[in-house]
């Protein structure tokens, strides 16, 4: 049996009506994650189709604690590149994959990719020499 007291009445009354308008919301049990995982994390096969060539690769990003991380794996022979990326973001109105990388054998270079059904594709800006090449990335099939 349960025993309704002032004390549980005063309760009830501030967890319904005073503390939501005031911006204050209680969670019992297990948090839930507001944001799901970023769309673009994970392996993706890529290729950009340049004056100089054909290059593949993949690109790994994952989520961390302080936002995403991506490393790209440039095949280069029988041997692989393995670049580290900086201002890595997705932004989810435009749903725009974009990223930097500040040293590169072409100078620095960024990258901007549109998430689609298929994958994603975009440009690689190569800034020092105002040359740009398109990129397809699809998800890496395991």
């Amino acid at each position: 049996m349960r025993i309704i007291t002032p004390k549980t009445i005063v309760f009830s009354f501030l967890i319904l009506f005073v503390l939501p308008p005031l911006g204050v919301s209680l969670s019992f049990g297990q948090e839930v994650a507001s944001d799901p995982a970023s769309p673009v994390v994970g392996s993706w096969d890529y290729i950009v189709d340049s004056s100089d060539g054909v290059f593949t690769g993949k690109i790994m990003v994952v989520e961390t604690e302080t936002g995403l991380d991506a490393t790209i794996m440039a095949d280069v022979g029988e041997e692989v590149d393995v670049v580290q990326t900086e201002k890595v973001e997705f932004d989810t109105e435009t749903q725009t994959f974009s990223f930097s990388i500040p040293q590169s054998d072409y100078g620095e270079i960024e990258g901007s990719l549109v998430l689609s059904e298929e994958g994603m594709s975009g440009t690689l800006y190569l800034v020092e020499s105002d040359i740009s090449a398109p990129i397809t990335a699809t998800p890496t099939e395991e």
